[in-house]
């Protein structure tokens, strides 16, 4: 695996080891295509589609305070960006596991998560 998409694998893990309980829902939205890799935005009608917002949506929490404090525990800073949020960049609407390999590996990966840890993620 080459480093960075090593880096990305572990900050994945990272972030699914504190919401397990969310995996399965995170592996929902990789499926329906609801992960967007370059929106940082959202509108209340339009949230944030990357994985901290897409977290964010499936716990009800405000998006921008778990992205700081995501990358705060991971990283010890509010920034710079997860190597998983930069892994996911070039995915858009439309991409799912099954037509694009961004998205097939990141489902592989919330998937081993949840096998590997059955019941941290009920």
């Amino acid at each position: 695996m080459r480093a960075e998409t090593e880096a990305a694998h572990l900050s994945l893990i990272d972030v699914l080891s504190r919401y397990p309980q969310h995996a399965s829902g995170l592996l929902g939205k990789v499926r329906a295509s609801e992960i967007d890799g370059m929106y940082p935005g959202g509108t209340k009608t339009n949230p944030c589609g990357c994985i901290i917002g897409s977290l964010a949506v499936i716990l009800g929490v405000d998006r921008w305070q778990l992205l700081g404090e995501v990358r705060q525990a991971v990283t010890g800073a509010e920034w710079p960006m997860l190597p998983i949020e930069i892994f996911i960049y070039n995915l858009r609407p439309g991409h799912t596991p099954e037509n694009n390999a961004t998205s097939r590996q990141l489902a592989e990966w919330i998937r081993e998560f949840i096998d590997s840890n059955p019941e941290a993620c009920r």
